[in-house]
């Protein structure tokens, strides 16, 4: 079981750093300035206005990371101008998109570990690690996870609430309802199709 444990994380060690390595110095996508503005507006303003049509918690993770680098919420009409005002230009961009970037790794990682065990849990071991290397190596997935985005955190969400939900239905336990439940407002907070999604699961 610990070789098994161990060759997962090194699958997502690997992952990781190819992630790093290809993804998070390239220039950003369109949707990104619209999530990371709204990430610092939630964050630094306690508002949410800008833009409403996705949930928070992909946006704050990164507004999180690239305010510990330094950055502070500065005056903009729009989320596109306040990300573009605190990424800058230059150097100074590559690196805080970069580290902003970086506030979505977590998310994979939940992903990743939502996989092993739930494969683990069906399947053992072995097929648990398979469905890793599989996982960890498919394109769309280590794009994403290096984007400033809703879709890994839906991802993420939506196989730990899968995960949980054949955990709570085994054996319905008062500790295991509220893991439930707070794995479900995650999930809604993560992505307002997640709760669609788990019922299809």
């Amino acid at each position: 079981m610990k070789r098994h444990v161990l060759l997962a994380v090194l699958l997502v060690a690997v992952a990781t750093a190819r992630i790093v390595a290809n993804g998070l110095p390239l220039s950003h996508t369109l949707d990104e300035p619209i999530h990371f503005g709204g990430g610092m507006e939630w964050l630094w303003a306690g508002t949410y206005e800008w833009d409403a049509s996705h949930p928070p918690l992909a946006r704050l993770a990164p507004a999180i990371l690239a305010s510990l680098a330094g950055a502070r919420l500065l005056p903009a009409v729009n989320p596109i101008d306040e990300a573009m005002k605190v990424w800058g230009s230059g150097d100074h961009y590559d690196r805080m998109l970069a580290i902003s970037r970086a506030g979505i790794l977590p998310l994979f990682w939940i992903a990743c570990a939502a996989l092993f065990l739930w494969t683990r849990r069906v399947a053992g071991g072995a097929a648990a690690v398979a469905a890793l290397a599989v996982f960890t190596t498919i394109p769309p997935v280590l794009a994403h996870a290096g984007l400033i985005t809703t879709d890994m955190a839906a991802t993420a969400l939506t196989a730990t609430g899968a995960l949980v939900s054949l955990l709570w239905a085994e054996r319905p336990t008062r500790n295991r309802t509220v893991l439930f439940g707070v794995v479900l407002g995650l999930g809604v907070l993560a992505k307002f199709s997640v709760p669609a999604f788990l019922p299809v699961i």
